[in-house]
């Protein structure tokens, strides 16, 4: 009974450990759920950029301009969401914004076709000299898998007047869970929405068995 006893103590502190190494060091879905990609021929999802993961900074996102500075419209944070990033309300539309160069947010989403995908972002700017040069790219997963992006050089004719910019080359993904980060490269802009476009499946794969008879 003592082994017993000891050993079911063991596993209690052993999962406790297990779930306090997890804890606080994986985001969670805005909603609770992945958002799901749509892989059907030529399927448009529209992801609203403001719905980050939960998580905190350094694990959903990171700003540099987060509310501890003047320069943001929401500190202290807004009413749409209660943390460091510049998540703004203009009327009707709900974007991030004072996003300058190493701002990255991220999205948990969940892919159900194989295939390749593009991604492009709805953004507003208007000043050539801080903006003209706006760029991203995008990681997935915790690699990068594009180049820098440009959004500019034109202007897209108002800080409120928004325009889809920077359509990627196609993405490899495969179905499952992934992490989709977008990472400012030179700001500013303010960003409404993620654009991911299903492309369509691979061509030309050809299946090998990895086995043989002997």
């Amino acid at each position: 009974m003592r082994v017993f006893v000891i050993t079911v103590i063991a596993l209690i502190v052993a999962g406790l450990f297990l779930g306090l190494a997890h804890a606080g060091t994986i985001a969670d879905p805005f909603t609770g759920t992945p958002i799901a990609i749509n892989g059907t021929p030529g399927g448009v999802t529209v992801i609203e950029a403001e719905n980050f993961d939960k998580g905190g900074e350094g694990i959903a996102y990171h700003d540099p301009h987060s509310c501890s500075t003047v320069t943001t419209c929401s500190c202290p944070p807004g009413a749409y969401r209660p943390d460091g990033v510049n998540v703004c309300t203009t009327g009707a539309v709900t974007y991030v914004s004072y996003d300058d160069a190493g701002l990255w947010v991220e999205y948990t989403i969940q892919v159900a076709s194989v295939g390749g995908y593009t991604v492009e972002l709805l953004v507003a700017f208007n000043d050539t000299a801080c903006c003209a040069a706006a760029a991203y790219h995008v990681e997935l997963d915790g690699a990068v898998i594009t180049k820098s992006i440009a959004l500019g050089p034109a202007l897209t004719g108002g800080w409120q007047t928004y325009d889809w910019r920077g359509k990627s080359e196609l993405i490899g993904m495969q179905p499952g869970i992934h992490h989709l980060r977008i990472v400012v490269d030179h700001g500013w802009f303010n960003f409404d929405s993620i654009r991911v476009r299903y492309a369509g499946g691979f061509t030309g794969w050809q299946w090998v068995p990895i086995w043989k008879d002997f």
